[in-house]
């Protein structure tokens, strides 16, 4: 589904030479992309029987895998620096009866547990009112921090962010009123982070005996009784 959109003509093709089979390059692009459409014209015939249109021989894409995205915060365990009210609050994707989580504090944070290893896209930030003090965002993986932005964040639009906890760090106001927190990405269990590390460890996955040993520590895995432990 989706509309196709124009990211490149000829004259964004980078070509090694202008002989006989040359290779062509086009720089990439931001943004989801599920399919490619090529259009050719004025191409040339072939030098023998001059009635042959040549074409093209071989494409070779190169970019990242991404799922679609969801809501991967809602509903997860929360734990904060103040008590004054719920983190829970910030998480419960309820704006209707407008729940917040509030705080009467200067300095603070608020650690949310993601359901697994994620890939964030997106986080949001839904506040009571206008923005309040100053924020920094941070995405962690084991306790270090994978990437980070700091602002008055409202929503903030991230580069495939690897994180298994959001950490929200609050400064610059005398108190906060937040009503949701939401960040958007897809998450990937222990079993299928394992599986692709396995695939990864073998200098030639593809080898028979690569595809018997392969299948045989898949197996074990899937036999793990803990899906989201790190």
């Amino acid at each position: 589904g989706g509309e196709y959109v124009k990211v490149a003509t000829r004259s964004d093709e980078d070509r090694k030479n202008l002989h006989y089979n040359p290779w062509g390059t086009i720089a990439g692009w931001s943004g989801l992309t599920t399919a490619l459409k090529f259009e050719l014209k004025t191409g040339k015939k072939d030098p023998w029987y001059k009635k042959y249109f040549f074409g093209m021989r071989q494409v070779v894409v190169m970019g990242r895998e991404t799922h679609e995205a969801s809501v991967v915060s809602r509903g997860r365990p929360v734990f904060t620096s103040f008590s004054d009210s719920p983190g829970a609050n910030l998480v419960d994707g309820d704006l209707e009866t407008m729940t917040q989580w509030s705080a009467i504090h200067q300095h603070g944070s608020a650690n949310i547990q993601l359901p697994g290893l994620c890939v964030l896209y997106s986080v949001g930030i839904e506040w009571e009112g206008a923005v309040q003090g100053s924020q920094t965002l941070q995405c962690k993986v084991g306790g270090e921090v994978q990437a980070s932005t700091e602002g008055e964040i409202t929503e903030t639009d991230l580069t495939d962010c690897l994180a298994r906890d959001l950490t929200l760090n609050l400064k610059g106001a005398e108190s906060y009123s937040i009503r949701e927190v939401e960040a958007k990405g897809h998450c990937f269990s222990t079993r299928e982070v394992f599986k692709m590390k396995l695939e990864e460890g073998f200098a030639n996955p593809d080898a028979s005996y690569s595809e018997y040993v392969i299948k045989d520590v898949a197996g074990v895995i899937d036999g793990f009784q803990c899906d989201t432990c790190f």
